[in-house]
């Protein structure tokens, strides 16, 4: 699967509890397994109305997010659901901190619905979680900015650059993105015209 920018692979992970005083988990998942009155198909099958149905809708009417949400691939044992989600509601210039609310806030809404789902229509204790798989996303808050970039740039700007280091997106504003080039463009040709006059001072001294 090509990955796209935007996107994040996330699991939701449904597994019975594991009780301490026999050991174990108090049940084991199965494919063409039963889940008390239903199958294990008749729970993926309310899983993905989830996440590709009721998650679009609530992201969409009470965040203001849309998504393009698809299940890619689904394991047993705990049943393990991978899914990805592409966000197409944020601004193009939308900074790493947006980005990185707007996927907690879906996770989160994710594991709130699929719970609901899950214990009430099939087992109660089932225990329901959604974490993300890809790509790594460290909490903005907790980002430890090296000392170079945080003396000669703003907090944005050196927040965009650590959101580049991790393969994520964060396009730069326009203005700023110019500014960037115009200073690395000049740079390179002051470093250009001093070596020049070095080289013609050497020749000059030496050579002639």
């Amino acid at each position: 699967m090509k990955f796209k920018r935007r996107q994040v692979i996330l699991v939701a992970n449904i597994d019975y509890p594991f009780d301490n005083n026999i050991g174990k988990k108090t049940g084991v998942i199965t494919e063409g397994g039963e889940l008390g009155n239903h199958t294990v198909e008749d729970l993926l099958a309310a899983v993905k109305f989830v996440i590709e149905n009721k998650l679009r809708n609530d992201a969409a009417t009470i965040f203001g997010i849309h998504l393009k949400t698809e299940i890619t691939a689904t394991r047993f044992g705990s049943v393990s659901v991978f899914f990805t989600a592409l966000l197409t509601g944020l601004s193009a210039i939308c900074s790493y901190k947006e980005f990185f609310d707007s996927i907690q806030l879906i996770r989160e809404h994710a594991e709130l619905l699929l719970r609901s789902e899950v214990q009430r229509k099939f087992v109660p204790n089932l225990q329901v979680d959604v974490s993300v798989a890809h790509p790594r996303l460290d909490d903005p808050r907790e980002m430890r900015v090296p000392r170079m970039f945080r003396k000669h740039f703003s907090p944005d700007i050196a927040e965009d650059f650590m959101f580049e280091l991790g393969e994520l997106y964060s396009p730069r504003r326009a203005g700023r993105d110019a500014f960037f080039w115009f200073l690395l463009i000049s740079c390179v040709l002051l470093v250009g015209v001093l070596g020049w006059l070095v080289y013609a001072a050497v020749v000059k001294t030496y050579f002639q």
